[in-house]
């Protein structure tokens, strides 16, 4: 069946986001009397929204407990929601990829947790507004990645079957995404995780270069 369509995970595959989660993240702990937390570790501590984000920043320094995570939190967004671009890049050879899929007349969209506005806010503000077809971040009443639903209201959207679309991630969450909703996995070894992680999650192709997508549209 011919591909007709790709899904994005959005931090760790087009862009890398991690020094303004980072920036906002320590800003949110600092306020709170925490120490901050060195960049690279937020590798390993987002991936699956902004709540579990605060758990596991306040899981680093044993401090998970109710009452800081709702400050931290509230101080989190707050921060966030000015500061979401300060460091933030698109990865090499992203735009070149998505142009040569849009030549190519393949739908693209976006499925992302990190919270639905902030991650159209993002996307628009990286790549324009008519780039995507479907922006999508973690929704109310929509579980988050790995849940197969956000897949499966964004293939709805598009019309196309999910034996016709690609997710291309760079997590382990990314990976059971693509499987729990049936789609072919391919890992972005780019990203905030690495081969190894990708491989032990069992993705169908793993790319070390955006171009090497395209590879499956020849």
């Amino acid at each position: 069946m011919t591909l007709k369509a790709v899904i994005f995970d959005f931090d760790g595959t087009l862009a890398n986001t991690l020094p303004s989660i980072a920036g906002c993240g320590n800003t949110a702990l600092l306020n709170n009397g925490l120490g901050a937390i060195p960049q690279e570790e937020y590798n390993y501590l987002v991936g699956e929204g902004a709540d579990r984000l605060i758990h596991n920043m306040l899981a680093f320094w044993n401090a998970d407990n109710e009452e800081l995570y709702e400050r931290v939190r509230a101080d989190y967004i707050e921060e966030y929601s000015t500061n979401y671009l300060p460091g933030t890049v698109v990865y090499e050879g992203i735009e070149e990829l998505l142009d040569e899929l849009k030549r190519k007349e393949i739908y693209l969209a976006v499925l992302s947790n990190k919270p639905h506005e902030m991650t159209q806010v993002i996307a628009n503000e990286l790549f324009g507004s008519n780039l995507f077809e479907v922006v999508f971040g973690k929704q109310k009443d929509v579980p988050r990645k790995p849940d197969p639903k956000g897949v499966e209201l964004i293939l709805e959207q598009l019309a196309v079957a999910k034996e016709e679309t690609i997710f291309l991630g760079d997590t382990s969450v990314d990976i059971q995404t693509a499987k729990n909703a049936g789609l072919y996995s391919v890992g972005a070894a780019w990203g905030f995780r690495g081969r190894q992680e990708l491989m032990s999650a069992g993705a169908d192709k793993i790319i070390e270069k955006p171009a090497e997508l395209l590879e499956l549209f020849s």
